[in-house]
């Protein structure tokens, strides 16, 4: 099971994200998952906050998955394992649904309009949402807005 702050770091690179972008954090491992958290963290006794960072990647069995707030915090960053949607494919993977993208297997920043919206997995050319609740509901939201 990975877990070190050097096999994430060497798992972000496959998105083109270059390792010298952590030197202002640290990453900490919380409840099966990697969170970035700031190097100026004092902890405070008396305050016990139940998250302290961005949870950033969670630790999988054999590797890790990218969370989709992380995507989107480290979007200025990404330069690889992009896979772009137009909105009927977004309005598709919004109602659970999977479609049809050639791409590498594995997690995927999904973007839509040139913005990294989230997490996707592709499986033999088939896009699969890791959009969590919160983010699925506030994206059906704005796409009404625009239709």
């Amino acid at each position: 099971m990975p877990n070190s702050e050097k096999e994430a770091k060497k798992y972000l690179a496959k998105f083109g994200i270059p390792e010298g972008l952590f030197s202002k954090w640290k990453f900490m491992e919380i409840s099966g998952s990697l969170w970035l958290v700031s190097n100026e963290l004092v902890k405070n006794n008396l305050f016990n906050p139940q998250t302290t960072g961005l949870r950033l990647l969670h630790i999988t069995k054999h590797s890790f998955k990218p969370t989709s707030y992380a995507l989107q915090f480290l979007a200025p960053h990404i330069k690889k394992r992009i896979c772009t949607v137009n909105t009927d494919e977004l309005l598709s993977l919004l109602n659970g649904n999977s479609v049809k993208k050639a791409g590498p297997n594995g997690y995927v920043a999904v973007s839509y309009s040139g913005h990294i919206i989230g997490c996707g997995i592709i499986r033999n050319n088939i896009l699969y949402s890791q959009f969590p609740k919160a983010i699925k509901n506030a994206l059906v939201e704005l796409l009404k807005c625009n239709i």
